[in-house]
């Protein structure tokens, strides 16, 4: 399911990391989750996590500026935020700018948990809510929250599978950053949706690119 430099993840271990991680968060009905990364398997886990726990995914550029990030705080009042060591800091100072009280969550600092149980299969019973909130700021004026639902992938996904894309046999190769839509769904939903791997590249130098593209022979 996710190709790595160093790592092939199946769907069981994603599956499980991803139950991790939502116990890690428990209920999130209605709370939006921040995710501020950069590109690796922790934010694949998180996005469905965040999901099975009933929140939504709020990705932001982890390129930011503090001023940037804590404006998204202010403005959709996160419950926590997925991170990563190198970016806590970031994060710890951004959230200091405002008055809101996020729970940070560190990539580094989640144990690998040795789930016995078999996860449950990832299912969405209303398909109206609010998946994630997307903040672009276009070409004017402070960013807004664009709000898309469960639905409005489907309808995505539903079109992209009567094109003949994304079958189990494609290996789809991840270089944009997750914190757009289009490699939100390009390169991860549309993927595991049809049950095909996607190869994440460690940074956009050509070299890293060609080393992925050798190691996981992407077909897209």
């Amino acid at each position: 399911a996710i190709f790595t430099l160093k790592q092939e993840l199946s769907y069981a271990e994603v599956l499980k990391n991803i139950e991790h991680y939502s116990d890690i968060l428990g209920s999130m009905t209605d709370q939006r989750v921040l995710i501020i990364s950069e590109n690796r398997p922790e934010y694949i886990y998180s996005i469905y996590a965040v999901w099975r726990s009933g929140g939504t995914v709020t990705p932001v550029d982890y390129m930011s500026v503090n001023d940037e990030i804590a404006y998204i705080i202010n403005d959709c009042a996160p419950a926590a935020v997925f991170t990563s060591a190198k970016l806590l800091q970031k994060v710890r100072d951004s959230i200091a700018q405002t008055e809101k009280d996020v729970r940070i969550i560190v990539f580094e600092d989640i144990l690998q948990d040795k789930l016995e149980r078999v996860p449950a299969p990832l299912d969405f019973d209303d398909r109206e809510r609010t998946a994630l909130l997307i903040y672009t700021s276009g070409t004017t004026g402070d960013p807004k929250g664009v709000m898309l639902s469960f639905t409005n992938m489907q309808a995505n996904l539903e079109k992209l599978a009567e094109a003949g894309y994304y079958t189990e046999d494609e290996v789809v190769l991840m270089i944009l950053p997750l914190h757009h839509i289009f490699p939100i769904m390009g390169t991860v939903i549309a993927v595991f949706a049809g049950g095909g791997a996607t190869a994440i590249a460690p940074s956009l130098n050509s070299a890293d690119i060609m080393e992925m593209m050798q190691k996981a022979r992407p077909t897209m």
